[in-house]
Order: C-alpha cells, then structure tokens, then sequence
C-alpha cells in the first residue's frame, strides 16, 4: 500500500498544531527493570501511564534525598551506581507536574511491578 502524506514534500515546512491527550489505562502505573538490573546497576522503565512521564527518581533504603535518574534512548531510566539494598521509593513525575510515589522491590533484572496508583 502507498504511503499517504497530508501534504506533499514540496510544500516544505507545513504548521500543525497537537495537544497531549491522557491515555486509556486501567489500574496503577507499572515498573519493569530491564534485565540485568541489580542493586549495583538500576535500569527503570515506566509502563501503563495516562500521561506522557517526564521524570523519576530513587530513594533507596538510608538515603537522605532523592536521586535524579537518566532516561536513556531506550525509555528506560538508568542509575549506573550502586544503591543500598532493600526496597526503593520511586516518584514518578508527569508532564503538568504531577508526582506519584510508589514503593517498588529491589531492583531484580526481568521482573515488572505494580505502582501505587495512577495519574489524574
């Protein structure tokens, strides 16, 4: 099947205009560590979210504030240093702002869990 433009090549740059929509989930926000994640190495990836995730951070047993985590190209959230073990805290924050915090196991590589809730 041809590929269908809206507007031909020619034209160059053409203006549009977007607006974010909040997806169609059901149930609380969900967490995947990609595999190989360890308390040593601690890859996130953020999954079943209504609204477009602009950040996450940690808060390992003992820390005294939360540690800002890199989203890398892959969409997961990488923290390459080593964290206390035991269970984490992780915010969560949305475009707009909005923060959720959920408390999630050690991080264990493969294994997917459920969040604390879900944005508004």
């Amino acid at each position: 099947m041809p590929t269908r433009r809206c507007s031909e090549p020619a034209a160059g740059r053409v203006p549009i205009t977007w607006q974010v929509v909040a997806g169609d989930v059901q149930g609380p926000i969900a967490f995947r560590f990609k595999e190989g994640s360890s308390r040593y190495r601690t890859a996130i990836q953020v999954r079943n979210h209504r609204l477009p995730i602009t950040g996450l951070a940690i808060d390992p047993a003992g820390s005294a504030t939360w540690i800002d985590v890199e989203r890398l190209d892959c969409n997961y959230f990488v923290y390459p240093l080593e964290i206390a073990s035991g269970a984490l805290q992780v915010p969560v924050t949305a475009l707009g702002g909005a923060t959720l915090v959920s408390s999630v196991p050690e991080p264990v590589g493969g294994v997917g869990v459920q969040g604390d809730g879900q944005f508004p």
